[in-house]
């Protein structure tokens, strides 16, 4: 898929998809990249497994603290109807149908349409979601592009919430938990939420940690396009390490109307190494020219 670092994928890119019932894998030159979980486990469909250019898978998926938590996932509330947690009484993302892939020359999107539903079965949201894995020999990292195109179904939806972490998150193993820093370009301001908690707007985020002694740098990008933008980036790292791209719906709600969509475009990129903020910033502006 991405690399030009120690020869990890040939100059020319082939990505095999594996599909299943329930999911939906994604290798380059044999290499393992990304797993899609595409039926809901329970509640939500999600990003379950990814992976640096060497092959370190970084994700947590529903750890027992807090099993809601799906590796990397986007969830958002409406009120009292939630869907960033699990459970009966919970909303649920209901896929309309399997996730269809396309392979371009240099791209893999997997596209996935998704009802947004109450617990009784009501959907309130559509999403139309397309997961990109950009396929560049020469790209740095395992990077990959999400949009979620929200739109209400038939009547407003106001989208308020007391969860400061709402939005595109990331749950990263437990190995990575603690002992990482978060880079953001110059100029960034946090507002201190709680504990090691801190909301901060900007373009990017990126965590500097480790797996196994083995530096790993995961960064998220927002496009300038985005509602909100910059993105409002909430980060921990203890007692676990989390990041998540979020619109401030805590402090700002918004009412999507009907006829209306939010499209909110993201890039994760994934890095074998520690990397600095010119090395990501770099990157960041790579991926920005991928969009086009």
């Amino acid at each position: 898929m991405l690399c030009g670092c120690a020869g990890l994928w040939a100059a020319q890119v082939e990505m095999k998809v594996v599909e299943t019932e329930d999911l939906v894998t994604l290798a380059s030159n044999d290499q393992p990249v990304l797993e899609y979980r595409q039926t809901c486990n329970p509640n939500k469909v999600y990003v379950s497994k990814l992976y640096t250019p060497s092959g370190m898978q970084i994700l947590l998926d529903s750890p027992h603290d807090h099993v809601h938590h799906h590796a990397l996932m986007y969830a958002l509330d409406s009120g009292k109807m939630i869907w960033w947690l699990d459970g009966k009484k919970m909303g649920k993302q209901v896929p309309s149908a399997k996730a269809k892939v396309e392979k371009q020359e240099q791209a893999t999107t997997i596209q996935h349409a998704l009802n947004w539903q109450t617990a009784g079965g009501e959907t309130i949201l559509k999403e139309k979601r397309m997961i990109t894995v950009h396929a560049k020999p020469d790209l740095p990292a395992t990077l990959l592009s999400w949009r979620t195109v929200l739109s209400a179904a038939d009547k407003p939806v106001p989208l308020t919430t007391k969860r400061h972490y709402a939005g595109l998150g990331i749950r990263f193993l437990r190995k990575m938990d603690k002992i990482g820093t978060f880079l953001f370009p110059d100029g960034s301001k946090a507002t201190k939420v709680r504990r090691t908690e801190e909301v901060t707007p900007d373009n990017w985020c990126a965590y500097v940690t480790s797996v196994d002694d083995k530096p790993v740098t995961v960064a998220m990008f927002s496009a300038p396009s985005n509602f909100r933008h910059p993105t409002y980036w909430f980060t921990m790292t203890a007692p676990f390490a989390y990041i998540s791209a979020t619109l401030n719906l805590y402090r700002e709600p918004h009412t999507l109307e009907a006829g209306k969509s939010l499209d909110l475009v993201y890039g994760v990129a994934v890095f074998d190494g520690k990397q600095d903020k010119a090395a990501i910033e770099k990157t960041y502006q790579r991926w920005l020219k991928e969009l086009k």
